[in-house]
């Protein structure tokens, strides 16, 4: 404790958290949050654009392709925060209005927002990200996701890469 401590006011006058009218304005944006993250037209484009390029890559699970996956991983989460910095600053939020959001919603059991909450931190770490990648190319390949239309495209649940005959049948793309 610093000598000052003693002297720090009891109350300072200022809310210990987010206002009313702040907590009104997240909750006003996360619906837009949650619809631009899963929407075609949204994030939802970048996910068709990743697979258009790398999606050769995913048609199997293999080993040798391990380094490749992890600088995969590296590009989409950085695309990724990008992209919700975007979103943040045309709604002029920062980092801890973000949080504060998605902290609200869960607090609210929002199951939509604890959704959203639960795939964006699936989505930056590495073994829940590939789980997931496998399972949405899957549901491509089955004609159960990527639909044509504004739905949701993230709707895969994080399910770990095919043991079973890795490498068979990979068309490595030509190009990375």
């Amino acid at each position: 404790m610093s000598r000052y401590a003693r002297f720090k006011p009891v109350h300072g006058g200022f809310v210990d958290g987010v206002t009313v009218p702040q907590s009104e304005r997240y909750n006003a944006l996360l619906p837009g949050f949650k619809a631009w993250f899963s929407a075609l037209n949204g994030f939802g484009d970048y996910l068709r654009s990743f697979f258009g390029s790398y999606g050769g890559y995913f048609d199997c699970y293999s080993e040798e392709h391990a380094l490749v996956y992890t600088n995969l991983h590296k590009e989409f989460t950085g695309h990724l925060e990008e992209a919700i910095d975007s979103w943040l600053k045309v709604h002029d939020l920062g980092e801890e209005d973000f949080g504060e959001m998605l902290r609200q919603a869960s607090l609210r059991g929002d199951a939509e927002g604890d959704f959203v909450v639960g795939t964006l931190l699936g989505l930056l770490d590495y073994e829940p990200w590939i789980g997931s990648i496998f399972a949405l190319k899957r549901m491509a390949l089955t004609g159960e996701g990527l639909p044509p239309d504004e739905h949701t495209v993230m709707a895969a649940p994080a399910a770990p890469p095919p043991d079973d005959d890795p490498g068979a049948g990979a068309a490595e793309p030509a190009t990375m």
